[in-house]
């Protein structure tokens, strides 16, 4: 059944997900966006829209360019057929079409949109970490979410990317000085008012939110700390693979202090409970971009814990920073965070929330995503 639900879904995005075209003007320039095509089909309150951030930002990216006096192509980045032929003045978007298009058509301006690190990077840091489970466990998981290989930022004039100067820092020098910065979205339905929040209750508590790619985000480390720490709880919201489950089965469900709860919509009254429950929101990732789940966990209240090459800038102001991706440096930093005094911790989660609603919001995508296309384009404030 697992076969033929991924054999579908591998036709649907190949074949099957239809373009979206806006038009300004017959003689307008076109640009190529090489990303999400459904967003513009589907309510803007339905639960797709709610499974990631990228929906609503996919359909701010084409109103911007409608803006800016352009017709607009909007392909499924790894459709396969029946993709537009056009000579084309702008080449946006994710691989592998923004690839196959930045090729096609060598005098557009080629925008890529880079929204984790650089893939050989992110390659070599996922399969590092995987061994290490391997060597540790004795197990023999193959390693999830590599990215196949691909030369779109070798290819780009410009690299709009999501994510921090770590991120930056992950493509070869030679690379760096054509990425810009932005910042991505978040929920603005995502609200907690935490100024009665039991913190000597809380602050023993961590929430790891996360989907595929449990090694890569660092959930083997959680479980392994967490079953040393007996008097600590984590809760797990999201859906490892299949062989990540069972090789941690015991953990994940036979462990009195680790609380897994499966994938939960981000607007579900249990995801709201656990965030009532716990202090932190703790991700030892080894690559992101931004790791969206945990600015939605700052939303709510949740005091920041990360890795960083997953860490927000300035987190040092509201959250803390886990200094490695080992067993011991996650026990280091829960067992500092979770003696840390009640006030101190009410301090660091309302300015994370405050900082996260200032930051992260369709609003403030959109002004970046506008500025950092003008600077592209090379147009002249309105």
């Amino acid at each position: 059944m697992n076969l033929i639900r991924s054999w579908v879904k591998k036709m649907y995005e190949e074949y099957l997900v239809r373009n979206f075209y806006i038009r300004v003007g017959h003689n307008s320039p076109y640009a190529l966006i090489s990303y999400l095509p459904f967003p513009f089909r589907i309510s803007i309150d339905s639960i797709e829209m709610r499974k990631h951030q990228n929906r609503r930002e996919a359909i701010v990216i084409g109103e911007v360019f409608k803006e800016f006096g352009f017709n607009v192509d909007v392909i499924y980045f790894k459709k396969k057929i029946f993709l537009p032929h056009k000579d084309y003045s702008i080449v946006f978007g994710l691989e592998p079409n923004f690839e196959k298009f930045a090729k096609r058509n060598p005098k557009a301006i080629k925008i890529y949109y880079a929204t984790g690190a650089y893939w050989k990077y992110q390659n070599s840091a996922i399969i590092k970490r995987t061994q290490e489970v391997n060597e540790r466990r004795k197990s023999n998981l193959e390693p999830s979410r590599l990215v196949s290989p691909h030369e779109s930022a070798e290819l780009a004039d410009w690299i709009i990317q999501i994510g921090s100067k770590f991120t930056i820092s992950t493509y070869p020098p030679e690379m760096q000085h054509k990425i810009i910065l932005v910042r991505q979205s978040s929920f603005e339905f995502l609200d907690a008012n935490i100024k009665n929040k039991n913190y000597s209750f809380a602050k023993k508590k961590f929430l790891w939110f996360g989907g595929k790619g449990a090694i890569l985000k660092g959930l083997d480390l959680l479980l392994e700390a967490f079953v040393k720490r007996p008097d600590l709880e984590l809760f797990i919201a999201g859906a490892p693979e299949k062989d990540f489950v069972k090789e941690y089965a015991n953990e994940l469900f036979n462990t009195r202090n680790i609380h897994f709860l499966g994938w939960l919509d981000i607007k579900s009254e249990i995801l709201q409970q656990v965030a009532d429950l716990c202090a932190f929101v703790i991700l030892p990732s080894a690559s992101e971009g931004v790791a969206g789940s945990v600015i939605s966990m700052m939303r709510l209240g949740l005091v920041p814990v990360a890795s960083i090459q997953a860490a927000i800038e300035e987190i040092e102001y509201f959250g803390f920073l886990i200094h490695g991706l080992t067993i011991q440096d996650v026990l280091s930093v829960v067992d500092r965070v979770s003696n840390l005094d009640e006030d101190e911790i009410y301090k660091r989660a309302k300015s994370a929330q405050d900082f996260a609603k200032r930051n992260f919001t369709i609003g403030t995508f959109k002004h970046d995503f506008e500025n950092v296309s003008r600077r592209i384009l090379n147009l002249n404030d309105p």
